[in-house]
């Protein structure tokens, strides 16, 4: 199916359309369903000019990922990132902001320390020296961002301090939480987890038998492994290696609902139709009742011509799920009794186990702090430093709050309102509207960097996300043109 969209695309992309729409529905047909399907569709679509097509095609292959439990989990994980991106982006422009505003204070203040001893030139390239040295640093610009917030927390009300704190707990603590997100994903990509992920969702790997194994030999006292490989000697016929699997999963779980089902599912295909009542009867006894158990009941019954209980067991099924019970009446003849597939849905708990065993925890966690956290050297330096200053204008400053109106006057003036989305409002002290102004921009300037964060999804196709640096930039344009247009002609 991978194959057969990956042609679509090649065909397109050299001007065979008709032979594009063969290879895609030779797609859809040997593996209906698939993402990479429609990321092709969406990829043929927008060979022909066809946007429109083209994002919808996008939309049913995102969709398609969502289904998915791996690459949703992926998906989330990369768009979290991108959002975090976002907030520091943020962040650092309401930081910005408040240098922009308060920054001529303390500029000043600054600049009456070396004009006691130095000449004004001479002062003027220390005091510009003292601001921007952080830059040196490596990720200079979040250096840089937190020295002047510690240097204009003095100039701030109460309320512009909390800002401050609230975007370092962002930007400080949002990295960590999603790198240890990361490393946890990238141990469930590993070949046997995700050979186990695609059995998850109906798609076997020529591998699949040896990888359980391998999970068996590393987890012999998991039973979500053994129930796992009970429904897969299942799936592939092997109904007696399955019956003993599934009687071991029990003899622990004796609640374990999908077991019942399953191992009642065996007992039913082999003939054994007493049996398989008995087992869909306990799972019945449950706390929650489960349409599929009571459709298996009546199946069962009918089997041994005991029709009105075989009636009153669907008439049950159909009142706790009557679309599912009409889907299953559609395919009865060849599916017989539903499956729970219940060792399939514990995949999670298999990678979670998998990474206990090995320690994964502790070293992702390890590796997520000591890759994010900042380094307390640099951190106590710029402290001082901001410490010091603050101490020596405090000592020989005039620490004058008028500002030099004359730094921006006339169309200066005009000019700066409209390049620094949010200036106005920080002006006049709002600054919550401060942030919402500046935000759109934030996140356009971040929308070319949708996709090549993060980790990549295990698909076949990757979803084309087309231009998103031009529709940035068109946006960026489109938004100062209108603060323009307010500002000197509205």
């Amino acid at each position: 199916s991978v194959g057969a969209a990956a042609q679509a695309v090649a065909y397109a992309d050299s001007g065979g359309f008709e032979q594009a729409e063969w290879a895609l529905e030779a797609a859809e047909q040997l593996d209906s369903g698939r993402p990479e399907t429609a990321f092709a569709e969406a990829a043929v679509a927008r060979l022909q000019g066809r946007r429109l097509s083209a994002l919808a095609a996008s939309g049913r292959g995102l969709l398609g990922i969502a289904r998915l439990r791996l690459e949703r989990s992926i998906l989330l994980y990369d768009a979290g990132l991108w959002l975090g991106l976002v907030v520091t982006l943020i962040a650092l422009t309401f930081v910005a902001l408040q240098m922009v505003v308060r920054g001529p204070w303390l500029y000043r203040d600054l600049l009456t320390v070396p004009i006691r001893f130095a000449p004004v030139a001479m002062s003027h390239l220390l005091v510009v020296a003292a601001l921007v040295w952080p830059l040196l640093l490596p990720a200079g610009l979040l250096w840089l961002a937190l020295y002047w917030s510690l240097l204009l927390w003095l100039y701030g009300a109460r309320f512009e301090r909390l800002l401050f704190v609230g975007a370092w707990v962002l930007i400080l603590g949002l990295p960590v939480l999603l790198v240890l997100q990361g490393r946890r994903l990238e141990s469930s990509l590993s070949p046997t987890l995700a050979t186990v992920e695609a059995a998850a969702v109906g798609r076997l790997e020529g591998t699949l038998f040896l990888d359980i194994s391998e999970l068996q030999t590393r987890l012999p006292e998991s039973l979500a492994v053994s129930h796992l490989m009970a429904d897969m000697h299942r799936k592939v016929g092997q109904c007696d290696l399955a019956r003993e699997l599934y009687e071991a999963v029990l003899e622990q779980e004796p609640e374990n609902v999908g077991a019942l089902i399953d191992l009642g599912a065996c007992h039913h295909s082999a003939g054994n139709f007493e049996r398989a009542i008995e087992l869909f009867q306990q799972a019945a006894s449950g706390r929650e009742p489960h349409a599929a158990v009571q459709f298996n009941l009546a199946q069962a019954y009918s089997e041994l011509y005991r029709f009105d209980e075989s009636e009153a067991a669907l008439r049950v099924a159909q009142e706790l799920d009557g679309s599912a019970v009409s889907r299953w009446l559609q395919v009865r003849e060849a599916v017989g009794v539903v499956t729970a597939n219940g060792g399939l849905a514990r995949v999670a708990e298999i990678a979670a186990q998998q990474a206990r065993l090995s320690g994964d925890e502790l070293e992702i966690a390890s590796a997520g702090i000591g890759r994010w956290m900042l380094p307390l050297p640099p951190l106590a330096v710029l402290i001082a430093v901001a410490v010091g200053l603050h101490l020596a204008v405090r000592k020989f400053g005039d620490r004058n709050r008028e500002l030099a109106d004359q730094w921006w006057e006339g169309t200066a003036e005009n000019w700066r309102r409209v390049l620094l989305p949010g200036v106005a409002e920080a002006e006049e002290g709002a600054w919550l509207g401060a942030v919402l102004a500046a935000s759109p921009v934030a996140l356009l300037c971040c929308l070319p960097v949708v996709g090549r964060l993060g980790l990549v999804l295990p698909l076949g196709l990757q979803p084309a996300l087309g231009s998103l640096a031009l529709v940035a930039l068109i946006g960026v344009v489109l938004i100062l043109g209108v603060r323009a247009w307010r500002e000197f002609w509205g």
